[in-house]
């Protein structure tokens, strides 16, 4: 099924456990309310199933103010949610 899917299935393997990852084939993150900075990010979770500040700042070569802008911005769009807090921060559509 996902053979010609833009995003992949993943395996996740840990000492314990595995997690496979089935992106869901029924969403279209491809927005036109959206940024082109707001698309790259929901492209990067899309392709790693969330985003950390850090990458972000990376990926939009920005700086933490305007990641926090951003996301405050996408979150009230409600095109993604929060997870965690701190250094344990991840964004999720």
């Amino acid at each position: 099924m996902y053979e010609t899917h833009p995003v992949q299935p993943q395996i996740e393997v840990t000492r314990n456990s595995f997690k496979l990852i089935l992106p869901n084939m029924n969403t279209n993150t491809k927005n036109p309310d959206v940024t082109q900075q707001e698309q790259l990010v929901l492209d990067y979770i899309t392709e790693n199933g969330f985003i950390t500040d850090d990458d972000i700042q990376e990926l939009l070569h920005v700086k933490l103010t305007r990641t926090y802008a951003l996301m405050k911005t996408m979150k009230e769009k409600g095109v993604i949610k929060v997870q965690g807090r701190g250094a344990e921060k991840k964004y999720v559509i």
